[in-house]
């Protein structure tokens, strides 16, 4: 039996540097959303917030991008997706993979693509919300949502920096 091959393909006129700095905005797309979702929520009691679907949404959104931006970064560095241990760049994605903070990453995407990511509120009698946690984040990281995800944005940010040929991302 015959493979059949795809017919698509990567465009030829846009390079995988700009896609990696695509994803990052991305991300980062989805961070000011979430953070303007949080500012505006209210919880109202006996009813159900509308909010808080759009904010589940774009928090999946967000780690779905953050891995396509380290996915593509990686394509960059390393085209066959080794990591040549000769080349510092490949050094410095080889030691952000296996760094705490990309493994918070990686596995709140993979939760995400299988539920809701569980998140726990405190919030004002007036229903304002006081403070937003993600219970589910590994290596007991219980940190702000806003303020670890601003985190993760950072982390990625330097490191292309670092690893990609160019201009800032």
């Amino acid at each position: 039996m015959a493979l059949r091959r795809s017919r698509l393909s990567v465009c030829p006129s846009v390079d995988l540097v700009t896609h990696a700095r695509a994803a990052l905005a991305g991300a980062r797309y989805h961070l000011a959303r979430i953070q303007r979702e949080i500012s505006t929520m209210r919880r109202t009691p006996g009813s159900h917030n509308a909010n808080v679907n759009t904010l589940h949404w774009h928090l999946r959104a967000f780690f779905w991008e953050l891995v396509a931006t380290m996915e593509t970064t990686t394509w960059v560095v390393s085209p066959d997706r080794r990591f040549p241990t000769r080349s510092p760049e490949g050094s410095e994605l080889e030691q952000a993979k296996e760094s705490g903070w990309w493994q918070e990453v990686e596995e709140l995407r993979n939760l995400a693509h299988r539920a809701f990511l569980f998140l726990q509120a405190e919030v004002h009698a007036d229903g304002r919300l006081i403070h937003l946690v993600l219970p589910s984040l590994p290596h007991s990281a219980q940190h702000a949502v806003p303020d670890r995800l601003e985190y993760y944005v950072g982390k990625m940010t330097n490191l292309q920096r670092r690893v990609l040929p160019g201009s800032d991302p």
